[in-house]
């Protein structure tokens, strides 16, 4: 196994784990606007 393949290997890996975390942060951020909008329905 050369050097580039273990290089192109670690890039296809961080993509993967990129995606992951762009997941995650959208829904930390979907469920925190949930719960905005029912505190505020519920506060009136």
């Amino acid at each position: 196994m050369s050097s580039t393949d273990a290089m192109g290997d670690f890039n296809e890996h961080l993509k993967t784990y990129k995606g992951f975390l762009n997941l995650l942060t959208y829904s930390a951020a979907g469920t925190v606007a949930l719960l905005v909008i029912l505190f505020f329905s519920l506060a009136r």
